[in-house]
């Protein structure tokens, strides 16, 4: 397999340590350089020992994704935000395709925790809509947490490539919009259902009453909002888990 750039857009390098751990672990062709792109007024470039490319570029999510195609070596750019963890055959299964644009499986970060895949009226689908798929997957756009790109398609679409969503599209985030630009370039946008990522968010457990005997237990919150309970009952060892529904 040829070699290329892992892309990873950070807020400050990182917040997560599953995330270095999975950077860390995942096998990549020899070769592969990785092009960090973080929010921290680092200015220039620094090459480390492992290999790493360290680069400001700015505030703007938008500026940091055009960055590292600008900064890419190799034939394809692999997107990552520190807020994923995946598994470390990640890369390799999805270079093994041979397509143009290939996303891993992956979830939005908060309920309903719906899948980051959209249809071509610019549609969220549902796990209902994927049920009894898998593997490889044609699709209309998708998150780019873990996009892997050619560099042929950077070659084929103009500057900017990433952007809100130009005039024309169905799409407003940067990512999807990509997909779209990409597609009317005559390139297809694939997901490989298999290869699955993590989305790490800030999680915070409460205590609260649960019903009305005065039961005790914990409520789990995702960036604020309650997901579900941890309810604890005299003489048990264990909590019972009640998941809460979900908008």
């Amino acid at each position: 397999m040829t070699p290329g750039t892992i892309g990873v857009l950070a807020l400050e390098n990182s917040r997560y340590s599953l995330f270095n751990v999975s950077l860390d672990r995942v096998k990549r062709p020899e070769g592969t350089r990785t092009l960090w792109s973080v929010s921290n007024n680092i200015v220039g470039t620094e090459t480390t020992d492992h290999g790493y490319s360290l680069s400001s570029m700015g505030d703007s999510v938008i500026n940091a994704q055009n960055a590292l195609v600008k900064g890419m070596t190799g034939d394809w750019l692999w997107i990552l935000g520190d807020d994923h963890q995946w598994g470390e055959d990640a890369l390799l299964n999805l270079l093994a395709h041979d397509v143009d644009i290939v996303c891993a499986s992956n979830v939005m970060r908060r309920g309903p925790f719906d899948p980051l895949i959209f249809s071509m009226d610019g549609k969220r689908l549902s796990w209902l809509d994927l049920s009894g798929l898998s593997g490889l997957i044609s699709v209309a756009a998708c998150g780019n947490a873990g996009m892997l790109i050619r560099r042929r398609v950077f070659e084929a679409i103009p500057q900017p490539w990433f952007e809100w969503g130009p005039e024309g599209s169905p799409y407003q985030g940067s990512d999807l919009a990509f997909c779209w630009k990409a597609r009317q370039a005559g390139f297809k946008v694939y997901v490989d259902l298999d290869t699955r990522f993590g989305h790490m968010a800030i999680a915070t457990f409460i205590p609260v009453e649960i019903g009305p005997n005065h039961e005790h237990g914990v409520a789990l919150q995702v960036q604020g909002e309650t997901v579900a309970y941890f309810r604890f009952r005299p003489g048990q060892t264990t909590a019972v888990f009640e998941q809460r529904e979900l908008r």
